[in-house]
């Protein structure tokens, strides 16, 4: 008799309050992040809704409750100092860098293009804190202007609403230590995608 108490008591309180589960945020090599890390081929379980395979870019995605996060780490769409793509390069490592960096972007067009009309792509850039304070904001303010201009000409994009700002060294995802490997997390371009 008293066990059935028990669990009669048990299932009142959970109907009664009901059951939440909370979204701690997750802890990664890469610092703390506000969302869930998607791993790749898991289904994305977020507000926003996109019949789109992020797997098709080699990011990071981040779930957040009313976006998706695509974040490309280190120098996958630009060299150190540049604010453009990388040109040819007769040197066979260097021009593998390059051609990684080129196609990183026609996997970005390619998955933009299956977004839904009015679709906001917000491209946040991000650097370490190498050089100087203006130097580094300048320098992704550059490669923002030059993300957004090169998405722009890209006609299967047009339904797309783009929008981009440099941040400089702000925001760093791990801390600022002088660490290279640290520098790399910390430069960093993110896409976020909202409906």
């Amino acid at each position: 008799m008293k066990n059935k108490f028990f669990l009669f008591l048990f299932f009142s309180v959970i109907s009664l309050y009901g059951c939440q589960a909370t979204e701690e945020p997750v802890v990664t090599e890469i610092g703390e992040i506000e969302g869930t890390e998607v791993t790749p081929g898991q289904k994305i379980q977020s507000n926003v809704k996109f019949d789109v395979n992020f797997d098709q870019v080699d990011a990071v995605v981040i779930e957040k409750e009313n976006a998706i996060i695509l974040r490309m780490e280190g120098d996958e769409l630009f060299n150190y100092y540049e604010t453009e793509f990388p040109k040819e390069s007769n040197d066979k490592n260097e021009q593998a860098n390059n051609n990684r960096a080129i196609e990183n972007f026609h996997q970005l067009v390619k998955v933009f293009s299956e977004l839904p009309n009015k679709t906001k792509v917000n491209i946040n850039v991000y650097t370490d804190d190498k050089d100087d304070d203006n130097f580094n904001l300048q320098l992704t303010k550059d490669r923002a202007n030059y993300l957004i201009e090169q998405f722009q000409t890209q006609q299967q994009l047009n339904h797309i609403e783009f929008s981009a700002t440099g941040f400089g060294e702000a925001n760093p995802i791990v801390p600022n230590s002088g660490n290279p490997e640290d520098q790399l997390k910390n430069r960093r371009v993110e896409f976020v995608i909202e409906p």
